[in-house]
Formats: C-alpha cells, sequence, structure tokens
C-alpha cells in the first residue's frame, strides 16, 4: 500500500512548509492591491466599503486582492478621456485582509482565460479548468504566501522583479506545480503576459472598510478628485495617500503599466523594497 504521506500535497503545500517552518506573514512587508474602474470607485466611496461581489467563476461572493502589485487590468479596447473608465487602485494594509478563502500564486483569471496554457495546460471547459487550477491553490492563510514567497523568490524584493531563487534541481521529480510556476517565472521568450500574471492573488470574503486603519494609498486619476474638496478632506482626515496621475485620450487599459509603476514607487518611498 501507498503511504499517504505521499498525497500530492506532499509535492507542493507540503514541499513549501517544509522548507520554510518559520517563515510566517509578518515576514512580509508589501502591501495588498485592488482595483476598480472610477465608476465603481464611486459606488465605494457611497457604500464606505470595498465588498465581496458575485464570482462568476468560483460562484460565490468574493474580493480579489493582489500582493505587492496591482494585477487586474481594467478592459477598455477603445481611447477615451472618461475618467469614470479609467483604473483607481487601492493599496490596502495587510491586516484588512479578513475571511481569506483561497490564495494563489498567479492571477487566477489568467490561468482560467489560458492564458498560462504553454505551462500549465489548456483547458476546453471551465469544469476541466477550475479543477487543474485547484492543484495550485496555496490555501488559505497568509503564512503558506509568506512561505512560498520565501521558497520561491527568497523574499519581497526578488519577488517584485520575478526573480526566482529556487532552482529546478531543489525539486524533486513529482514537484509539478512549483516546477512549472520556476518555467514561467524564468522564461525569455515573448509572451502575451507579463509580471503581473505571476502576483500572488488573495480571495476574500469579508468587506475592507474605506477608512485609514485599512487603506494605505489610492491611486486615482487627477480628474476624480480635482476640485472635489469634500473628498479631498476626507482622504486627508483619513490619513489616506493620494497618487494621482492624468487621463489623456487613450485606452483605459494603458494605464495598468503607470499605475504598476506608482505602486513600485510608493513601496521604495516607504523604505519597504528597492
Amino acid at each position: 500500500m501507498v503511504p499517504t504521506t505521499l498525497a500530492k500535497s506532499k509535492y507542493y503545500t507540503g514541499f513549501i512548509q517544509e522548507k520554510c517552518k518559520t517563515i510566517t506573514f509578518k515576514d512580509l512587508g508589501l502591501f495588498f492591491f485592488h482595483t476598480c474602474r472610477g465608476e465603481i470607485f464611486r459606488e465605494i466611496l457611497s457604500s464606505g466599503r470595498l465588498s465581496a461581489t458575485e464570482c462568476e467563476e468560483f460562484h460565490e461572493k468574493l474580493l480579489y486582492l493582489f500582493y505587492g502589485r496591482p494585477a487586474y487590468r481594467v478592459a477598455g479596447d477603445k481611447t477615451t478621456r472618461d475618467p469614470g473608465r479609467f483604473p483607481v487602485c487601492f493599496v490596502i494594509k495587510s491586516a484588512a485582509a479578513k475571511d481569506i478563502r483561497r490564495v494563489f500564486p498567479f492571477d487566477s483569471g489568467a490561468f482560467l482565460r489560458n492564458i498560462l496554457e504553454e505551462y500549465c495546460g489548456t483547458f476546453s471547459t471551465k469544469e476541466a479548468a477550475m479543477m487543474a487550477l485547484s492543484d495550485y491553490q496555496l490555501g488559505t492563510d497568509l503564512d503558506i504566501l509568506a512561505k512560498f514567497i520565501a521558497l520561491f523568490y527568497g523574499g519581497d524584493a526578488q519577488y517584485l522583479k520575478v526573480t526566482p531563487i529556487l532552482e529546478n534541481e531543489d525539486l524533486k521529480g513529482l514537484c509539478f506545480e512549483l516546477s512549472r510556476m520556476l518555467d514561467m517565472a524564468k522564461s525569455q521568450s515573448a509572451k502575451i503576459w507579463d509580471n503581473r500574471a505571476l502576483t500572488s492573488e488573495i480571495q476574500v470574503q469579508s468587506s475592507i472598510d474605506f477608512d485609514g486603519a485599512a487603506i494605505e494609498a489610492l491611486i486615482i486619476p487627477t480628474q476624480l478628485i480635482s476640485g472635489d474638496t469634500e473628498l479631498q478632506e476626507f482622504l486627508y482626515d483619513s490619513d489616506i495617500s493620494v497618487l494621482s496621475y492624468d487621463v489623456a485620450r487613450m485606452k483605459p487599459e494603458s494605464a495598468t503599466d503607470l499605475i504598476d509603476r506608482i505602486a513600485a514607487d510608493y513601496h521604495v518611498g516607504r523604505g519597504i523594497a528597492r
């Protein structure tokens, strides 16, 4: 009889746990990010919270957060000057993440859309994709995320650069998930995805209050805040930093790279990552 200790988890989460026993989330220092369109931002402002909404993939209410980097790209393939269609990004303190449902080492949406198919396989049905995706789930707590980042990248700085320290020689032959992610991270050939696809994703079920206790900063189009004294005073009184960018006639999704740079600079400015 095959020993129960040889369950497939031994070669993924079990392997990570064994290699990084003493690492906890306190060993990490980056913020979480959540991105939405400007028109959704107004709804969040009105309700006073970021709320979990129905997810068509997982069929439950979820709020998506990403560790260390804005990963969500606001759709829009036509140029516009409408600031309501451009991204607003919340920089969120890690303590605000409650009721964690799932943690993934990459963007689950990219996986399910077969964007990562060269390494993870092509799935003809949603059921097959969801089954394959479940193999990559790290767990339901932030300590396992910290252990993964410590093992795979060695820490926050290398994680942000998507530069692994893990080598294939460090893995057992059956460590398929880690091996495939390592191939993804080290690939130098042209791809349709960028570093955001390898940003760790945290799905939570609890809402996050829009206040200074939970929100560190806001990356927002200048046009959405200019002249709005009441909103400016609210953010100032809440001690929420404002990092603005100007909207020109362009595709809303093209602002993603700009927001990514603003977020990276904010971490550096706070002495968190270099």
